[in-house]
């Protein structure tokens, strides 16, 4: 027994010193492994993009922005995202920015602002207001597309103007309504409801607006003035391009309120690939915010459009999914 207790501590201690030579993987930096947020495994990350300067970001998990305590957070921090830097991000990747003007036609004054700024935006011209032909007469010679935007019976008995669709009006009124305001204006690509919570809520109302609309081959923009809106469903059954706003820019018209708003649209836009905003000409704080921001939002991939072209998207992506299922 002595002899096979000798031998085995002999074993043993060869055993270690064997081990103790072997090289020894170092310890995981936690400073470089991360965490799958859906998965909870640990993962390295992958090399740094090129080029990207302080700016980069990690092609594993991507970088979130540090954001300072809410106490000190402003609405300049607040604007600075960080995704990836444009000249990172493909052109087929990149957010896309629908901005909407509504209220138009009142002066040529309230829109000149908006009109000197550098990027694409869609015009809603209420009808019948004495600078609305003028309005959008200038709205198209610098190069923006119009829609109208269609007054609406409201739920608190607010007045919508002239031209307004009402409960009580029937398939025929209806028509004769949209036919007239239409002709007050020069050619508009699509119609979005000013006010109108009464009328969006209403099923019948609804499918003669938009039956109507689809024979005049125009879109509609849901403004979204009430969450019980059946204008998507009904667009859906009878066939008409349709999109929803996502963010109303303004409807506290202090600046702090505006980029909180804008901060809000371009965190959308980040997650889904697109945001749908509104904002009126007569808020001329709302144009002084964009002509700050667009060279920062420009340089970080942000795609500006008009909001015909987000039904370019849809179509493309319908043909895309096809393709791909043959």
């Amino acid at each position: 027994m002595a002899v096979l207790y000798t031998l085995l501590v002999v074993i043993t201690g060869l055993l270690t010193l064997i081990l103790l030579g072997l090289p020894r993987e170092a310890p995981p930096d936690p400073e470089r492994v991360v965490d799958d947020p859906e998965t909870g495994v640990h993962l390295e990350p992958a090399e740094v993009y090129p080029d990207a300067g302080d700016e980069s970001v990690s092609a594993a998990v991507p970088r979130q922005p540090e954001q300072p305590p809410p106490e000190e957070r402003t609405p300049e921090a607040d604007l600075r995202p960080e995704p990836l830097p444009s000249a990172l991000r493909p052109i087929e990747e990149a957010p896309r920015l629908y901005v909407v003007l509504d209220d138009a036609g009142a002066s040529l004054e309230e829109i000149e602002p908006f009109l000197q700024l550098e990027f694409p935006f869609t015009v809603a011209i209420l009808p019948h207001l004495p600078a609305a032909r003028e309005v959008g007469d200038a709205a198209l010679e610098s190069g923006r597309e119009l829609i109208l935007h269609q007054p609406m019976e409201a739920l608190n008995a607010a007045d919508p103007g002239p031209g307004a669709i009402e409960l009580g009006h029937d398939e025929a009124d209806v028509r004769a309504i949209l036919e007239r305001n239409l002709a007050s204006l020069p050619p508009v690509v699509g119609v979005n409801n000013h006010m109108g919570s009464r009328v969006t809520e209403d099923k019948e109302l609804m499918r003669a607006v938009l039956a109507d609309l689809h024979e005049r081959e125009l879109f509609f923009l849901d403004s979204r003035t009430t969450h019980r809106s059946v204008a998507g469903k009904i667009a859906f059954e009878v066939g008409i391009p349709f999109m929803e706003r996502d963010v109303f820019l303004d409807h506290d018209p202090q600046r702090e309120a505006i980029e909180a708003a804008l901060q809000h649209a371009l965190t959308i836009a980040d997650t889904r690939g697109h945001a749908v905003m509104i904002g009126h000409v007569m808020v001329s704080e709302l144009a002084e915010v964009f002509e700050e921001i667009y060279p920062e939002l420009a340089a970080r991939g942000y795609r500006f459009e008009p909001l015909s072209e987000y039904f370019e998207h849809s179509v493309n992506d319908a043909v895309n999914d096809d393709d791909s299922g043959d």
